[in-house]
């Protein structure tokens, strides 16, 4: 009888020992609930905001960025620290428009309804595309044939302007210096063939707003397309003109 008594007591003390802990369990854990949704609230509304500023940013500078479709063009758009305060009106902007595409540009915000109302981004531009290289030692005057080129392929942001960055626009063309193998080809490193010769009799078209003539002359160099070329009309006259085909060149007024 005295040991079922204790084992009562022993019971009955650790129920009313057990609940008050349960209870401030239950109390903490509703509080920690609380203070989390509190603290959470506003975040999510900032981290949209800024998302879809970023994304109408990259959106802009991808459309303003020529790429041929064996390029590819990745934009990573630099956004501050802290609140940016709301834009409810984007207008994207290129300060520098025209500009050669480099690996870190500017790009500007307009936000009429909100201030400030002028907003400057950094963006990290990396453009994937091929260029082309030399297969093997290439001698001055050389015309060159597919054969010739080797593709490669890196961020043409971080490498020389005057890369050509289509087979094409390389075949054909006469090498003016020589150039080892493996070296990548830039535009000065190759010219167009002559289309019209020095001392070659050539038509002459004289064209304006509401006129085109045509006549002959006597070219003064040597020209390939495009490149400018010095005419000796029949009267004697010296203009310049601008090769266009074999024995063509275009006067332009």
């Amino acid at each position: 009888m005295k040991t079922t008594l204790i084992t009562r007591f022993e019971s009955l003390g650790a129920k009313r020992t057990v609940v008050p802990v349960l209870l401030a369990l239950v109390a903490l854990l509703m509080c920690m609930s609380t203070y989390a949704n509190t603290g959470r609230s506003d975040q999510p509304r900032e981290d949209t905001e800024t998302d879809v500023l970023k994304t109408t940013l990259a959106r802009f500078i991808e459309q303003r960025t020529p790429v041929t479709p064996d390029q590819t063009l990745h934009v990573d758009v630099l956004m501050p620290h802290g609140t940016l305060g709301a834009c409810h009106n984007p207008q994207p902007f290129m300060p520098n428009a025209g500009g050669r595409l480099r690996s870190t540009i500017t790009v500007g915000l307009r936000c009429p309804d909100n201030q400030p109302v002028t907003r400057y981004f950094q963006a990290r531009i990396r453009l994937e595309g091929n260029y082309y290289v030399a297969k093997a030692p290439l001698d001055t005057g050389h015309v060159i044939r597919t054969s010739d080129l080797i593709a490669r392929r890196g961020d043409l942001t971080a490498l020389s302007k005057q890369l050509v960055t289509t087979r094409s626009a390389l075949v054909g063309q006469i090498t003016t210096r020589r150039i080892g193998s493996r070296l990548p080809i830039l535009e000065n490193m190759v010219k167009s063939p002559d289309l019209i010769a020095r001392g070659d009799e050539i038509s002459v078209i004289a064209q304006g707003k509401g006129f085109y003539l045509t006549s002959s002359g006597i070219a003064l160099n040597s020209a390939g397309k495009g490149d400018s070329v010095r005419i000796k009309t029949e009267r004697g006259t010296i203009i310049r003109g601008q090769a266009t085909a074999p024995q063509r060149a275009v006067v332009r007024f």
